[in-house]
Protein backbone atom coordinates (compact mmCIF):
# COMPACT_ATOMS: atom_id res chain seq x y z
CA UNK A 1 0.00 0.00 0.00
CA UNK A 2 2.80 2.59 -0.49
CA UNK A 3 3.52 3.01 3.04
CA UNK A 4 7.25 4.39 3.87
CA UNK A 5 7.67 2.95 7.43
CA UNK A 6 8.95 -0.37 9.02
CA UNK A 7 7.63 -1.85 12.26
CA UNK A 8 11.32 -1.85 13.54
CA UNK A 9 11.08 2.00 13.11
CA UNK A 10 7.52 2.44 14.75
CA UNK A 11 8.54 0.18 17.52
CA UNK A 12 11.67 2.43 18.21
CA UNK A 13 9.21 5.35 18.68
CA UNK A 14 6.53 3.92 20.81
CA UNK A 15 9.33 2.65 23.15
CA UNK A 16 10.44 6.16 23.56
CA UNK A 17 6.94 7.84 23.94
CA UNK A 18 6.39 4.86 26.50
CA UNK A 19 9.13 5.92 28.31
CA UNK A 20 8.46 9.47 28.69
CA UNK A 21 4.74 9.62 28.72
CA UNK A 22 3.99 5.81 30.31
CA UNK A 23 0.02 6.47 30.03
CA UNK A 24 0.34 7.33 26.74
CA UNK A 25 -2.36 6.27 24.38
CA UNK A 26 -2.55 5.06 20.97
CA UNK A 27 -4.38 4.72 18.48
CA UNK A 28 -4.27 3.49 14.19
CA UNK A 29 -5.77 2.63 11.30
CA UNK A 30 -5.51 -0.98 9.72
CA UNK A 31 -7.29 -2.11 6.21
CA UNK A 32 -7.23 -5.75 6.27
CA UNK A 33 -7.59 -7.95 2.70
CA UNK A 34 -5.26 -5.52 1.02
CA UNK A 35 -4.70 -7.40 -2.46
CA UNK A 36 -2.04 -10.31 -1.99
CA UNK A 37 -2.37 -10.48 1.76
CA UNK A 38 -1.25 -13.46 3.30
CA UNK A 39 -2.05 -15.13 6.50
CA UNK A 40 1.39 -14.63 7.18
CA UNK A 41 0.94 -10.99 6.63
CA UNK A 42 -2.32 -10.75 8.47
CA UNK A 43 -0.67 -12.80 11.55
CA UNK A 44 2.26 -10.10 11.48
CA UNK A 45 -0.59 -7.14 11.76
CA UNK A 46 -2.17 -9.38 14.80
CA UNK A 47 1.04 -9.37 16.75
CA UNK A 48 1.63 -6.13 15.87
CA UNK A 49 -1.99 -5.12 17.38
CA UNK A 50 -0.69 -7.38 20.78
CA UNK A 51 2.26 -5.62 21.06
CA UNK A 52 1.45 -2.09 20.63
CA UNK A 53 -1.40 -2.22 23.20
CA UNK A 54 -3.96 0.31 20.97
CA UNK A 55 -6.39 2.45 22.54
CA UNK A 56 -8.04 2.66 19.74
CA UNK A 57 -8.21 1.18 16.30
CA UNK A 58 -10.17 2.21 12.67
CA UNK A 59 -10.38 -1.34 11.36
CA UNK A 60 -11.62 -2.12 7.80
CA UNK A 61 -11.41 -4.31 5.47
CA UNK A 62 -10.08 -3.35 2.05
CA UNK A 63 -11.99 -2.32 -0.91
CA UNK A 64 -10.79 -1.27 -3.99
CA UNK A 65 -11.19 2.60 -4.53
CA UNK A 66 -11.74 3.95 -8.38
CA UNK A 67 -8.53 5.55 -9.76
CA UNK A 68 -6.82 4.31 -6.55
CA UNK A 69 -3.70 2.31 -8.34
CA UNK A 70 -4.60 -1.07 -6.43
CA UNK A 71 -7.98 -0.52 -7.93
CA UNK A 72 -6.59 -2.16 -11.46
CA UNK A 73 -5.33 -5.19 -9.47
CA UNK A 74 -7.51 -8.49 -8.51
CA UNK A 75 -9.25 -8.13 -5.37
CA UNK A 76 -8.09 -11.26 -4.18
CA UNK A 77 -8.93 -11.89 -0.38
CA UNK A 78 -12.82 -13.06 -0.12
CA UNK A 79 -14.97 -10.82 2.05
CA UNK A 80 -15.62 -13.40 4.69
CA UNK A 81 -11.84 -13.76 5.46
CA UNK A 82 -11.55 -10.09 5.67
CA UNK A 83 -14.68 -9.95 7.84
CA UNK A 84 -13.46 -12.48 10.25
CA UNK A 85 -10.02 -10.63 10.26
CA UNK A 86 -11.66 -7.58 11.63
CA UNK A 87 -13.43 -9.63 13.79
CA UNK A 88 -9.98 -11.11 15.11
CA UNK A 89 -8.19 -7.43 15.10
CA UNK A 90 -11.11 -6.13 16.93
CA UNK A 91 -11.15 -8.50 19.87
CA UNK A 92 -7.52 -7.45 20.04
CA UNK A 93 -8.36 -4.09 20.04
CA UNK A 94 -10.91 -5.11 23.10
CA UNK A 95 -8.16 -6.95 25.18
CA UNK A 96 -5.79 -4.20 24.84
CA UNK A 97 -7.94 -1.07 25.32
CA UNK A 98 -9.73 -2.72 28.29
CA UNK A 99 -6.83 -3.79 30.28
CA UNK A 100 -5.70 -0.01 30.24
CA UNK A 101 -9.06 1.46 30.53
CA UNK A 102 -9.90 -1.44 34.11
CA UNK A 103 -6.96 0.39 35.15
CA UNK A 104 -7.82 3.84 35.44
CA UNK A 105 -10.73 2.88 37.78
CA UNK A 106 -9.65 4.37 41.44
CA UNK A 107 -7.60 7.26 39.29
CA UNK A 108 -9.55 10.57 39.01
CA UNK A 109 -8.82 11.70 35.48
CA UNK A 110 -9.09 15.68 33.99
CA UNK A 111 -12.09 15.14 31.27
CA UNK A 112 -12.79 17.40 28.42
CA UNK A 113 -17.10 17.35 28.38
CA UNK A 114 -18.16 17.10 25.16
CA UNK A 115 -22.41 16.71 25.52
CA UNK A 116 -24.85 14.43 26.35
CA UNK A 117 -24.61 10.65 26.14
CA UNK A 118 -27.04 8.12 25.01
CA UNK A 119 -27.96 7.10 28.68
CA UNK A 120 -30.49 9.61 29.89
CA UNK A 121 -29.12 11.66 32.36
CA UNK A 122 -25.44 11.51 31.68
CA UNK A 123 -22.92 13.52 29.59
CA UNK A 124 -19.81 11.92 27.90
CA UNK A 125 -15.98 13.37 27.71
CA UNK A 126 -12.84 12.16 26.77
CA UNK A 127 -9.40 11.89 28.94
CA UNK A 128 -6.47 13.55 27.99
CA UNK A 129 -5.39 10.19 26.28
CA UNK A 130 -9.20 10.48 24.30
CA UNK A 131 -10.53 7.65 26.62
CA UNK A 132 -14.38 8.22 25.97
CA UNK A 133 -15.88 8.97 29.84
CA UNK A 134 -19.60 8.71 30.53
CA UNK A 135 -20.39 10.49 34.18
CA UNK A 136 -23.67 11.71 35.59
CA UNK A 137 -25.20 15.04 34.05
CA UNK A 138 -24.96 18.47 36.67
CA UNK A 139 -26.18 21.44 36.00
CA UNK A 140 -22.44 23.15 35.58
CA UNK A 141 -20.60 20.68 33.64
CA UNK A 142 -21.09 21.87 30.23
CA UNK A 143 -19.96 21.28 26.66
CA UNK A 144 -15.82 22.84 26.75
CA UNK A 145 -15.50 22.40 30.69
CA UNK A 146 -12.54 19.90 31.58
CA UNK A 147 -13.68 18.47 34.82
CA UNK A 148 -12.13 15.82 37.25
CA UNK A 149 -14.10 12.60 37.06
CA UNK A 150 -13.23 9.52 39.73
CA UNK A 151 -13.24 6.64 37.21
CA UNK A 152 -15.60 4.16 38.68
CA UNK A 153 -15.75 1.07 36.13
CA UNK A 154 -14.25 0.37 32.70
CA UNK A 155 -15.45 -1.41 29.38
CA UNK A 156 -13.44 -1.91 26.57
CA UNK A 157 -13.72 1.19 25.17
CA UNK A 158 -14.68 3.72 27.67
CA UNK A 159 -15.19 3.88 31.28
CA UNK A 160 -17.67 5.68 33.51
CA UNK A 161 -17.54 7.80 36.78
CA UNK A 162 -18.64 10.37 38.91
CA UNK A 163 -17.93 14.10 39.24
CA UNK A 164 -15.06 15.33 41.39
CA UNK A 165 -16.24 18.43 42.82
CA UNK A 166 -16.09 21.68 40.75
CA UNK A 167 -15.41 21.99 37.11
CA UNK A 168 -11.67 22.97 36.43
CA UNK A 169 -11.35 24.90 33.94
CA UNK A 170 -13.50 26.38 30.61
CA UNK A 171 -11.76 25.86 27.14
CA UNK A 172 -10.79 29.40 25.39
CA UNK A 173 -13.06 29.42 22.09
Amino acid sequence: MNRNYRLDRYRRIVEQIRRILPQATLSTDVIVGFTGETDEQFEQTRRAMREFRFNMAYLAAYSPRPGAASSRWADDVPAAVKKERVQILSEELQRSAGAYNAALVGTTQSVLVEGPARRAGHLTGRTEGRVIVRFPERADLTPGRIVPVHVTGAAPLSVEGEPAGAPAMEMAS
